[in-house]
């Protein structure tokens, strides 16, 4: 709760803070559970004016839909690398992905909080981990994104050598 409540002070006090996430994959990797985060929404939408939402991937969207019911908008994660799909095919699962959250949830705006690939580590079946994959999927998805007007955030910026797993040390 602390650290809500310092996620709150920043966004209420600089104005170029303007939506607030609550948390990202909390539900998917089992940090809290449902009825917490719910709580956490609710307790942080008490608290400010801004739009409020919760990261997580499509299934958690598709099977906790009272996450929708709390937040201002659909913050989605959505990665074809972690899917198996191979990069010429990674557009059109991005696209099917977004699609179905956005048929799930029609009168919400839908912000692809995280997408990316990585440029190197162990393959995920046909989907390869190589500077060329991950120079391609940010190319061609940062046009694909923009072209249809979706805001998004690419996953990273820079390479993470500290992180715990592996391939995803490799994600900028």
């Amino acid at each position: 709760m602390h650290d809500l409540e310092i996620a709150l002070e920043v966004t209420n006090k600089y104005p170029s803070v303007t939506h607030l996430l609550v948390g990202n994959e909390t539900l998917y990797f089992d940090v809290v559970s449902p009825k917490y985060i719910y709580l956490y929404l609710q307790y942080a939408h008490s608290k400010t004016n801004k739009p409020i939402s919760t990261g997580e991937i499509i299934s958690t969207w598709n099977e906790e839909r009272k996450l929708a019911e709390l937040s201002d908008f659909i913050a989605v994660h959505i990665f074809p690398y972690w899917n198996n799909i191979p990069i010429e095919k990674s557009i059109l699962y991005l696209e099917g992905d977004y699609n179905f959250i956005e048929s799930l949830f029609p009168d919400k705006e839908i912000l692809v909080a995280e997408t990316g690939w990585p440029s190197n580590g162990v393959d995920q079946g046909p989907a390869t981990a190589n500077l060329l994959s991950h120079a391609t999927y940010i190319r061609t998805v940062s046009k694909y994104l923009e072209g249809r007007k979706i805001r998004y955030n690419i996953i990273e910026a820079f390479d993470q050598p500290w992180k715990i797993f592996g391939t995803e040390k490799h994600a900028g």
